[in-house]
C-alpha cells in the first residue's frame, strides 16, 4: 500500500511543476481557443461560462457549490473545500455541435478545443486557493455572402472571417470564517487579440479584390468576489453563495486597413497604435444548493450583467442584458459502496440564458439540458479484487 500523506505531497509537486509550465506555454492559448458561432461577430465574441465537468454536467450551476473533485470557477468562496493534502489539476475540453438554417441553406459546425488549465490548492485547513488560465471570450466565425453590384447584373461575392478572443490568466483564493461562512476573490488579467476581415471579390468587374481588415488587442484586470453560507438542516445541507464583479474597461489597441488588389496591392488606409476602449458591465450572481450526503445534491443559479447602452467596437450591434437560469442534479447510488458503478456520480442540468447581443431588436436565446458522469478513480477496496 502507498501512504497517502507522501503520495499527496508528491502529486502536488508535479502539479505545481507542470501548471508552471503550461503557463509558460499559455502565450500560444488564444488561438486554441475557437468557436463556431455566427454571433461571434458582435462584441467581444461569445462570452463563456467557467466551470469544471461538474458544473457544466449540472446544467452550469454551481455559484453554490463547493469545489470538490474539481475547480469550481463560478464561484471564488468555493475553494476552501479542499483537505490539507488535496492538489487538484483540472483540465477542460469542450466539444461542439451546431447547425444554422438560412434561406433553405443549411451548415454544419464542428469544433473540439481546450478549455481551460485550473490548479487547486489548500494553503491551510481554512484557506484555499487556485490559478490558471480559461478563456473569457471566443471568435470564430467564416460568412459567404453574394449581392448584387450596383448598377450591373453582376454579382459580388463577399466573405467575412473572425479569429480570435480574449483570454483570462486568474488566481483566486478562499478563506472560511466561522465555519459556515466563505469569501473570496478572483483576480485575473484580460488579454486577447481580434481580428475580423472582409474581403469582396469583384472578379466580374475589374477583376480585384478589396480587403477590409481590423485588429484589436484588448487588456486589462479583472476582479470577481464570492460568497457562501452553509447550514445544516436536519439531514439536508444548505448551501446559500453570492457573486459580483464590478463595471471594468477593456483597453484596446487598434488597427484598421484596407487594401484593393488589381494588377498589384494598393493600400487605401493603414491607420495603427489608434486606442479604443469595450466597458464590461458589473455583474451579479445568485445560487442555493441542497445536499444529502455525498449521495444527492440539487443546485440553481441565477445571473444578470446589465449590457444595455454599452456599445460595440465598431457601433454595430445592440446590446442588452445578458442574463441565465441554470439548475442541476448529482444522484450516487452508493458513495461507500465496493460496486464501482454504485460510486460513480450521474449528473444532469438545464440551462435557459440571454446573449447580451440583439439582432434587430432581437435578443439571441440559448437553452438546453446537459448530462454527465463523475468517475471515481479507483476501487473503493482493494481487497474486492482478490480470489
Amino acid at each position: 500500500m502507498t501512504n497517502n500523506g507522501t503520495g499527496r505531497r508528491a502529486g502536488r509537486g508535479r502539479g505545481i511543476l507542470l501548471l508552471a509550465c503550461l503557463m509558460g506555454w499559455s502565450t500560444v492559448l488564444p488561438a486554441q481557443y475557437s468557436s463556431n458561432s455566427l454571433y461571434s461577430l458582435y462584441g467581444i465574441g461569445d462570452l463563456t461560462s467557467p466551470g469544471s465537468a461538474r458544473q457544466k454536467a449540472m446544467g452550469g450551476a454551481g455559484i453554490a457549490l463547493k469545489s470538490t473533485g474539481g475547480v469550481n470557477l463560478t464561484n471564488p468562496a468555493s475553494l476552501t473545500e479542499y483537505g490539507t493534502h488535496d492538489v487538484i489539476f483540472d483540465i477542460g475540453l469542450t466539444g461542439y455541435y451546431g447547425r444554422y438554417l438560412s434561406r433553405g441553406d443549411t451548415e454544419d459546425a464542428v469544433d473540439f478545443t481546450l478549455d481551460q488549465f485550473s490548479l487547486g490548492f489548500p494553503v491551510t485547513r481554512w484557506w484555499g486557493g487556485s490559478i490558471g488560465v480559461r478563456p473569457y471570450s471566443t471568435v470564430g466565425y467564416d460568412i459567404l455572402t453574394t449581392s448584387q453590384y450596383e448598377g450591373s447584373q453582376e454579382e459580388v461575392d463577399t466573405e467575412f472571417v473572425g479569429t480570435g478572443g480574449v483570454t483570462q490568466f486568474y488566481m483566486a483564493h478562499a478563506i472560511k470564517l466561522f465555519q459556515r461562512l466563505s469569501l473570496g476573490a478572483n483576480v485575473s488579467y484580460l488579454m486577447g487579440s481580434i481580428d475580423q476581415t472582409e474581403v469582396s471579390h469583384l472578379n466580374a468587374v475589374g477583376f480585384y479584390d478589396v480587403e477590409t481588415r481590423n485588429s484589436y488587442f484588448l487588456h486589462n484586470f479583472n476582479v470577481e468576489f464570492g460568497m457562501q453560507y452553509e447550514q445544516k438542516l436536519g439531514p439536508v445541507q444548505l448551501n446559500l453563495g453570492a457573486t459580483y464583479s464590478p463595471a471594468q474597461t477593456l483597453s484596446s489597441r487598434y488597427s484598421h486597413r484596407i487594401t484593393v488588389e488589381l494588377e498589384e496591392t494598393t493600400t487605401l488606409v493603414d491607420e495603427t497604435g489608434r486606442t479604443a476602449t469595450f466597458d464590461l458591465p458589473e455583474k451579479f450572481g445568485l445560487g442555493l444548493a441542497l445536499s444529502l450526503g455525498e449521495r444527492i445534491a440539487l443546485t440553481g443559479d441565477y445571473s444578470l450583467q446589465e449590457w444595455t447602452g454599452e456599445a460595440d467596437l465598431l457601433d454595430v450591434a445592440s446590446f442588452t442584458d445578458r442574463s441565465s437560469y441554470r439548475a442541476g442534479l448529482e444522484f450516487v447510488p452508493n458513495p461507500e459502496g465496493r460496486s464501482y458503478m454504485s460510486r460513480v456520480a450521474y449528473r444532469a442540468g438545464a440551462y435557459h440564458k440571454n446573449s447580451y447581443i440583439q439582432i434587430r431588436d432581437q435578443q439571441i436565446t440559448d437553452y438546453g439540458v446537459t448530462l454527465g458522469l463523475g468517475l471515481p478513480p479507483q476501487a473503493k477496496n482493494t481487497d474486492q479484487f482478490q480470489p
